[in-house]
C-alpha cells in the first residue's frame, strides 16, 4: 500500500508512463505500417518494370506508351494503396472480432441484434457504393488521357513551337486536367458521404439496442458496458467499410496494374527472357534464312509478310530495299527473333530460330537504326551500352571503326561529353556514328544497318560500308537503306514489294537508274517482275 502522500505523484507517473507507451506503440505501429507501404509499392513498381522489360514483343509495339507510362508512374500508387487498406482491413477485422466476442459475452441477445443491424447496414452501403467500380474506371481511362497529353507536351515540344501551336496545347491540357479534377471529385464526393451516412445509421442501432435492453429487462451495468464496448466497435466497423469502398473505386487503377503485370503474354511476339545458360557465341557459318514466311499484326494481313523466302549468306553484305509499308522492318524484327512467323520459319545456319534461346542470339546481334536513340549520358557510356564489359581500348577502337573518333575527340571533355536527352547535344550524322560505335563495341556476328547511314553524306557512308567488309571474322551486315550508293556497295541485294519478295540477286552489274524508278512514284506490280531480276542488273548476271 502506497503512503497517502506519494500516490498521487505514483498515480501521475504511471498515466505518464502508459501514456508514452501508447505512443510508443503508436509509433511504432505507423512505421510499420509505412514500411509496408513502402516496400509493397517498390515491390510492385520492379515487377511492372520487369514485365515491361521481358513482355512479348508485339506487345510493345502495339499498346500506347502512354498507358505504360500511367500503369507505372500513377496506378502503382493505387495499388500500394490497396495493399495498405488490406492491412488496415485484417487489423480492424481482428479488433472487430474481440469486441463481438466480448459483446457476446454480455448479451448474445444485444449482440444478435447489432450484428444483424450491421449486416443490413453493410447491404445499404454496397447498393450505394455500386457505382463506384465505374467511377474508378472512368478516373484511370481520365489519367491515361493525361498521361498521353503530357508525353506529347515533352516529346513534341518542336513540333508544337514550330508550328505556333502553344495555345492550342495549354488549352487541350488545361481539358484533360479538368476531365481528371471532376473524375475525381464525382469518387472522392461519393466515397466522402460513406462516413456521415454510417455514423447516423450507426446511431440508430445504438438506439434500437438500448430500446430492447430496456424492453426485455436487461440490467443498467450491463447495457452501459455493452454500449461502452458497441462504441468502441464501430470505428472499426467503419475501417473496414470505407477501405472496402476505397478498393472499388480503385479498381480502374487495379485493372491497369494487372493488365501490365501481365504484359501480352502469347501476343505473337517473344521475350527476351532466359530460363538456362546463354550459348557460346560464335559465329555465323551458312546463311540466315527465311523460309516461306508469312506474319500478320492482327486480324488483318496489313503491314505484314505473304509468303517471303530468301537466304541472306553469312560473311556478306545484303540490302533490304522496298517502298514504305513494303515489309522491311517487319523483316527485321524477324530476323532479330522478336516476332514469331504465323507460318513458315526463320533458321540460322539451319536451326530454327524460334528453337534458340532468344537472348542468346540477339548477344551475336547489332542493330542501328532510327528509333534506337541514344541514352542520357556521355559518349562513352553511350559506346558501351552495346557491351557493358568494354573498356576503353574497345570503345576507341569502335568509334575509329565507325568513322567518329575524329569528331568525338574534337567535342569538349571527348569521350566524356554529355549527348543530352536522346542525343540532343550531336548533329543527326553524329548521333548516328555513335550508335554505329555502340554496335561496333558488340563485336556483332550479324550486323543490321537500318536506315543507319542516312544523316550521312554518301562519301561517309561509303566509306563505312567498305570499312565494314574488311572487318576481320567475316561480319554479316543487312543493310535497309534508299542510297544507290550504298545499296550498290553491297553484294546481294532483296527488294521487297507489299510483303512479297519481288526480286533478289547478285548487285553486281546494279542498274541504279531502274532502282530509283522502282523506289519512287511509279507503281510496281508483282506482274512486272521478269523472273526474280526486274531489270536491275545486267546481264552478265
Amino acid at each position: 500500500m502506497l503512503p497517502q502522500e506519494n500516490r498521487a505523484l505514483f498515480l501521475g507517473v504511471a498515466i505518464v508512463i502508459l501514456i508514452l507507451l501508447k505512443n510508443l506503440v503508436a509509433y511504432g505501429n505507423a512505421t510499420l505500417l509505412a514500411w509496408i507501404y513502402g516496400h509493397s509499392g517498390d515491390r510492385l513498381r520492379r515487377q511492372l518494370t520487369k514485365s515491361l522489360l521481358d513482355a512479348d514483343s508485339l506487345f510493345l509495339s502495339r499498346e500506347p506508351p502512354h498507358r505504360v507510362l500511367n500503369a507505372i508512374s500513377n496506378e502503382s500508387w493505387r495499388a500500394a494503396d490497396a495493399v495498405g487498406n488490406l492491412l488496415a482491413i485484417s487489423v480492424a477485422a481482428s479488433a472487430s472480432l474481440i469486441f463481438v466476442i466480448f459483446l457476446f459475452a454480455l448479451s448474445p441477445t444485444l449482440t444478435v441484434v447489432v450484428l444483424s443491424g450491421l449486416i443490413l447496414v453493410q447491404g445499404a452501403i454496397q447498393r450505394l457504393t455500386a457505382n463506384f467500380r465505374r467511377q474508378g474506371e472512368v478516373v484511370a481511362a481520365k489519367n491515361k488521357s493525361l498521361a498521353a497529353r503530357m508525353l506529347h507536351l515533352v516529346e513534341g515540344w518542336r513540333l508544337i513551337r514550330l508550328y505556333g501551336r502553344q495555345d492550342m496545347e495549354s488549352d487541350r491540357f488545361a481539358g484533360n486536367s479538368d476531365e481528371v479534377r471532376q473524375a475525381v471529385f464525382s469518387l472522392s464526393r461519393g466515397q466522402a458521404a460513406l462516413g456521415p451516412l454510417t455514423e447516423v445509421a450507426y446511431s440508430l442501432i445504438f438506439f434500437m439496442a438500448a430500446l430492447i435492453a430496456w424492453r426485455i429487462g436487461i440490467p443498467f451495468p450491463v447495457v452501459a458496458t455493452f454500449i461502452v464496448m458497441l462504441y468502441r466497435l464501430q470505428p472499426q466497423v467503419r475501417s473496414i467499410q470505407t477501405a472496402l469502398a476505397q478498393l472499388r473505386g480503385w479498381s480502374g487503377s487495379l485493372d491497369e496494374v494487372a493488365w501490365l503485370s501481365r504484359a501480352g503474354t502469347g501476343a505473337g511476339g517473344r521475350t527476351t527472357s532466359s530460363s538456362g545458360p546463354r550459348p557460346v557465341k560464335s559465329r555465323l557459318k551458312d546463311r540466315i534464312a527465311l523460309e516461306d514466311v508469312d506474319f500478320r499484326y492482327g486480324a488483318t494481313d496489313e503491314g505484314g509478310l505473304k509468303s517471303v523466302d530468301f537466304v541472306i549468306p553469312a560473311g556478306r553484305a545484303t540490302a533490304i530495299i522496298g517502298r514504305s509499308g513494303s515489309g522491311k522492318s517487319t523483316v527485321v524484327a524477324l530476323l532479330c527473333g522478336l516476332y514469331r512467323p504465323t507460318r513458315g520459319r526463320v533458321t540460322v545456319d539451319g536451326r530454327d530460330l524460334m528453337d534458340e534461346d532468344l537472348a542468346g542470339w540477339l548477344s551475336r546481334v547489332a542493330v542501328v537504326g532510327p528509333e534506337l536513340d541514344l541514352i542520357e549520358g556521355s559518349v562513352e557510356e553511350n559506346i558501351r551500352y552495346g557491351d557493358p564489359h568494354a573498356d576503353r581500348a574497345a570503345i576507341e577502337r569502335a568509334a575509329e571503326r565507325a568513322d567518329a573518333s575524329d569528331f568525338i575527340k574534337s567535342l569538349p571533355g571527348g569521350y566524356s561529353y554529355e549527348v543530352g536527352h536522346r542525343g540532343s547535344n550531336l548533329s543527326a550524322g553524329q548521333r548516328q556514328r555513335i550508335a554505329l560505335s555502340r554496335a561496333l563495341v558488340r563485336d556483332p556476328d550479324v550486323l543490321i544497318l537500318d536506315e543507319a547511314t542516312n544523316a550521312m553524306d554518301v562519301m561517309s557512308e561509303v566509306t563505312i560500308l567498305d570499312m565494314l567488309r574488311k572487318l576481320p571474322g567475316g561480319l554479316t551486315t543487312i543493310i535497309i537503306s534508299h542510297t544507290a550508293a550504298v545499296i550498290s556497295s553491297c553484294d546481294e541485294y532483296i527488294l521487297l514489294f507489299d510483303g512479297r519478295v519481288a526480286a533478289s540477286g547478285s548487285t553486281e552489274g546494279f542498274d541504279t537508274a531502274r532502282l530509283m524508278s522502282l523506289l519512287h512514284p511509279e507503281p510496281l506490280r508483282p506482274g512486272n517482275v521478269e523472273g526474280k531480276r526486274t531489270g536491275l542488273v545486267g546481264q552478265n548476271e
